[in-house]
C-alpha cells in the first residue's frame, strides 16, 4: 500500500480558493452564511439555504462523528495498489455531512469496530491547477 491515494486534479476557483488554500495550509475551513448561520458544505459562494452571496470562511475543529463507513478491502484500476482503504460519511461538529476517503495506516481493531479518529492530510500540490470563475 501507497501512502497517497489516487486523485484526479482540483480545479481551484475564486469560490473556493480560500477552501483549497487552507487545505494546503494543513487546515479545513467551510464558507458560513452570513445572513442565517448555515454551514455550507461543499464549499461554494453562496447559501444553499436563504440563497444569500454573503458567506465567511470559518476554521472548523476537524473533529466529527463517522455517520457510516465501508472498507473497500480489494480496489480495482488505479485503486487496486491502494487497498485497503474507508470510504465513510463524516458529520462534523459544525453540523455537514462530508463523504472521505482515506488509506488504513494501523488497525488494531476487530472489524465489527469503527475508528473515530480524523485527520486532514495536505494534498499534492501538483493537483491543484487555477481556473475561472464560475
Amino acid at each position: 500500500m501507497t501512502s497517497s491515494l489516487p486523485a484526479r486534479p482540483i480545479e481551484v476557483t475564486t469560490e473556493t480558493s480560500p477552501f483549497w488554500d487552507a487545505t494546503t495550509e494543513g487546515k479545513l475551513v467551510l464558507p458560513r452564511c452570513v445572513q442565517c448561520g448555515t454551514t455550507i458544505w461543499y464549499p461554494k459562494g453562496f447559501c444553499p439555504s436563504c440563497a444569500s452571496s454573503t458567506v465567511e470562511w470559518l476554521p472548523t475543529s476537524g473533529a466529527g462523528t463517522v455517520y457510516s463507513f465501508s472498507v473497500t478491502r480489494k480496489g480495482a484500476g488505479v485503486w487496486a495498489e491502494h487497498s485497503p482503504y474507508v470510504i465513510a460519511y463524516v458529520e462534523l461538529e459544525e453540523g455537514p455531512r462530508v463523504l472521505t476517503i482515506s488509506s488504513i495506516v494501523r488497525s488494531t481493531r476487530s472489524e465489527s469496530e469503527c475508528l473515530y479518529t480524523l485527520c486532514l492530510t495536505r494534498p499534492k500540490t501538483d493537483l491543484l491547477s487555477t481556473g475561472s470563475s464560475r
